[in-house]
């Protein structure tokens, strides 16, 4: 008789890694190699990525490191300044989600609003088009 294989491993939610700086304002001809060792003076470092221009090969000024640490990532967004390579560069915490620039949150408020327009048969025959969807169609005049 053959044994069962195995199923994969339930992991947990994918989270954004909360142990990721922002690093900007890096110099030309730096590497992530230059950058995941300034950032070990503070602690262990996992790795250091640089954005980097497809069309050129150089580097896009800007990167990420994530640090093993959420305590180190506390002690490097406490320093107020840094230097690599002779230049001050910046560093913040990483963003969750890039936004796209000028769009406010406005979307996520007045969600009131919307729970009164279910009573509506309309909002219905939407959910239900089978036959006939066409005519949900906006037609252009």
């Amino acid at each position: 008789g053959g044994g069962g294989g195995g199923g994969p491993r339930p992991q947990g939610p994918k989270k954004i890694n909360d142990k990721q700086v922002f690093v900007g304002g890096v110099p030309n001809g730096t590497t992530k190699e230059d950058l995941q060792q300034f950032f070990t003076q503070f602690g262990p470092v996992e790795n250091a990525t640089l954005m980097v221009d497809r069309e050129t090969g150089r580097n896009r000024g800007f990167g990420f490191v994530n640090f093993s640490f959420m305590e180190t990532v506390d002690k490097v967004l406490g320093i107020q300044h840094f230097e690599l390579n002779g230049k001050p560069i910046e560093v913040k915490k990483a963003e969750r989600r890039a936004k796209p620039p000028g769009q406010g949150s406005q979307s996520f408020m007045g969600g009131g609003v919307d729970s009164s327009q279910q009573q509506w048969p309309q909002q219905q025959q939407q959910q239900h088009t089978g036959h006939g969807h066409g005519q949900q169609q906006q037609q252009q005049q």
